[in-house]
């Protein structure tokens, strides 16, 4: 659509724009919208084409208003009567393409392109800019068991006094066992979250790691339990984990005991880079690493075809996080909770268009029968009100803490799709929603 065919009151607000700044803007319609960007051009000194580059720098309403980039009145500003706000609009196309990278964090940009509206070369942009908007780190989302790992939880009271965050971090941060280690505001004072090869282990390690290594001159009392993730979160793995386990080959009993196909060498390699960098090119790990062109891509497949990557997603830094929130939901009456278990279900799952999942964390512990649900909170109502929410399941008992610090480690905040949990085909199941279309991603 040209300048022309634009209403006369946008037109007139972009050539009004152009004289007043003086720069080469261009003007492009998207959903309804119209969005102005400054371009440049300069030929490339390697290729000698002319390389065309733009930025965004604002959006003209249908009344010919000009609203800047970032500039935050624009969520006062109603589009049309009855209508989305304009800042809702742009902040929907940002739920929209972080949605489809947190499910495919190596989408294509043409289809990527056409789930929010833009051009290929103004998707790529748009991109880039989301990456440095939200500090944006692309990792591979691995099934842990499929390499021979379990997954489990220390939660740590101590009785005099609580270590300092350096003495926690020297205590934790070379043990490649260890995914997570944060402090905590609350009935705990620390959690460890750490990979194991079998229960038949947990016994002689934690005794070895406590002795010599977890902080043995403190006085505290240790809860460890086996610790299962919700479909729907995951946890990044530390480069620790990756130079110790991936590296290590499984005996045959143990490939046995967790169906895990054994890796080939360049397998290993490649899902050693995706954990640590999941979006870069196949073609860079082919050269760094000396393969044959096209092995890398073909490793990649392997290995989410034997369940080993489950995608590469990504994990966004919100600028604007208060905190996280802990909260243990405890079962002590399991007919009570069964019963109402969609009052849980409910509480963790939304389709409402987000930049960020509700939840970062959510996973079931053995001991006591509870649930583990970390959340980010923005504002103090949202915590309280989750709180509210929680104590209302029947059957349970929640208790909240605060997150104070993350040592070592890192949570994953992304927009992962809720259709493809379990919680949504159990919603479906009982009739509490209505099912949906699932998305190709």
């Amino acid at each position: 659509m040209g300048v022309r065919a634009v209403p006369e009151e946008v037109r007139q607000a972009f050539e009004q724009l152009k004289l007043a700044t003086g720069k080469r803007l261009s003007l492009h319609t998207i959903s309804g919208q119209y969005y102005v960007y400054e371009y440049s051009s300069a030929t490339s000194a390697r290729t000698g084409k002319t390389v065309v580059k733009t930025y965004y720098i604002g959006h003209i309403t249908k009344e010919g208003k000009f609203i800047a980039k970032g500039e935050r009145k624009l969520a006062m500003l109603e589009v049309r009567e009855g209508g989305p706000k304009a800042e809702e609009q742009y902040d929907e196309r940002e739920a929209i393409a972080l949605r489809n990278l947190s499910m495919n964090g190596r989408m294509s940009m043409a289809k990527l392109a056409k789930r929010i509206g833009m051009s290929v070369t103004g998707t790529r942009h748009f991109v880039k800019r989301l990456e440095t908007k939200y500090n944006i780190r692309y990792f591979a989302e691995v099934n842990t068991l499929k390499l021979g790992y379990l997954r489990y939880i220390a939660l740590v009271k101590f009785e005099d006094k609580i270590p300092t965050v350096k003495e926690v971090k020297e205590a934790f941060e070379d043990d490649p066992h260890v995914a997570l280690v944060a402090m905590i505001n609350g009935i705990y004072d620390m959690m460890v979250i750490f990979y194991l090869k079998n229960t038949e282990l947990l016994a002689n390690f934690i005794y070895g790691w406590r002795r010599y290594k977890a902080l043995p001159s403190y006085t505290a009392k240790w809860y460890i339990t086996p610790l299962d993730m919700t479909v729907g979160v995951t946890l990044p793995l530390r480069r620790q984990f990756t130079e110790s386990v991936i590296g290590t080959e499984l005996t045959k009993s143990e490939r046995i005991k967790t169906a895990q196909a054994p890796l080939t060498n360049i397998e290993r390699v490649v899902l050693e880079e995706l954990i640590l960098a999941g979006a870069q090119e196949f073609g860079d790990i082919d050269r760094k690493h000396g393969f044959n062109p096209g092995r890398s891509n073909y490793a990649f497949y392997k290995l989410k075809e034997k369940g080993i990557i489950e995608r590469v997603t990504l994990t966004i830094g919100p600028s604007n996080l208060k905190y996280n929130a802990i909260f243990v939901i405890q079962t002590n009456n399991y007919d009570k909770f069964v019963e109402n278990q969609d009052k849980w279900f409910t509480n963790t799952i939304s389709f409402d268009k987000q930049i960020i999942n509700e939840n970062a964390f959510t996973g079931d512990m053995g001991i006591p029968d509870s649930i583990l649900h970390i959340r980010p909170i923005f504002d103090e109502t949202t915590f309280h009100k989750t709180k509210e929410r929680l104590d209302l399941i029947d059957g349970t008992e929640t208790k909240s803490m605060i997150l104070t610090d993350v040592i070592i480690g890192s949570l994953c905040y992304r927009n992962f799709d809720p259709r493809y949990t379990k919680i949504y085909d159990t919603l479906v199941e009982l009739n509490k929603i209505s099912p949906q279309n699932k998305i190709d991603y």
